[in-house]
């Protein structure tokens, strides 16, 4: 045993040998946000605001009713970054909060592709990775952690 450990070279024989960091909620549990996570959030933020970039350049080029068209199809996608503010609080709502409003900003994006392709294909595929990365094991272990009480 040197002297930075306080571990014996035997586990079992330690002061620590009943140990299990299951009976303790926080025990195991990520403290730095995961970079899915982190990847998320930084996508719904941007998804956000590609919609709001959309809306204002189809009134500046004239064109008003395709502004209407995005601002319909984008609606979820604020509200989902708003969401996404949230992510670094712990609790699973978040988590299926953000995935619900990821897909119907998808499917709201499915249509919005009859109008204006590129909006809408580009919103897909920022819904789908959103959708994929908040789904993944460490996010729902980020969104599942327990924090000690203070």
């Amino acid at each position: 045993m040197n002297s930075y450990d306080s571990f014996s070279d035997d586990p079992a024989s330690s002061e620590y040998a009943d140990y299990d960091p299951r009976h303790y909620g926080f025990a195991g549990s990520p403290e730095i946000m995961p970079p899915s996570v982190r990847l998320a959030r930084a996508l719904s933020w941007f998804f956000a605001g590609l919609g709001g970039a959309l809306i204002a350049v189809s009134i500046i080029t004239g064109n008003p009713d395709l502004g209407g068209a995005i601002a319909f199809g984008y609606l979820s996608a604020w509200l989902l970054g708003g969401v996404a503010c949230a992510f670094g609080m712990e609790g699973r709502t978040v988590q299926v909060v953000g995935v619900a409003l990821a897909a119907v900003s998808g499917f709201l994006c499915l249509g919005l592709m009859a109008v204006g392709p590129l909006a809408g294909l580009t919103g897909l595929c920022l819904s789908f990775a959103i959708i994929v990365l908040l789904c993944k094991r460490e996010s729902t272990t980020w969104f599942l952690r327990h924090r000690a009480a203070t």
